[in-house]
């Protein structure tokens, strides 16, 4: 035997190929990886709640409230909560403050209480939060 021979027989003539499709397998997993952390997220709001006519603040807006979801691009896979407040009843600008409630998976938004000072948040889970008016007025 030849010291620099190559091996031969029916498993060496495919040995390459399976290495090279192995090695493209790896590539393709890793690129769908980065693709889905870092593609755009995807968010779902809950139905805004519009702030009452009784309360107006000082920038003249109507505003909204909204329990918005984001979750990754390609898979839909870790779930945040944020609570939104702000003008824009398609929540896309606007002050959010992201949330997690130990013990509940799916956090719900229950009611909005719209106070001259600010919005108190009450959630399904008895968990309350209040936004003072400063966050979510004069554009933000």
């Amino acid at each position: 035997m030849q010291a620099n021979s190559r091996p031969t027989g029916p498993t060496a003539r495919f040995l390459l190929p399976a290495a090279l499709g192995f090695c493209a397998a790896l590539i393709l997993v890793g690129l769908i990886a980065l693709a889905d952390t870092w593609g755009p997220p995807h968010r779902e709001g809950s139905a805004p709640i519009q702030q009452p006519t009784s309360i107006a603040y000082a920038d003249g807006r109507t505003h909204y409230v909204a329990l918005v979801r984001t979750r990754t691009w390609l898979f839909r896979r870790d779930d945040t909560y944020s609570l939104y407040s702000g003008s824009d009843p398609g929540l896309s600008y606007g002050h959010f403050v992201d949330i997690r409630i130990t013990g509940e998976d799916h956090p719900s938004l229950e009611s909005a209480d719209w106070q001259p000072e600010g919005v108190r948040l009450h959630l399904t889970s008895g968990h309350e939060l209040f936004i003072p008016a400063k966050e979510f007025t004069f554009g933000r």
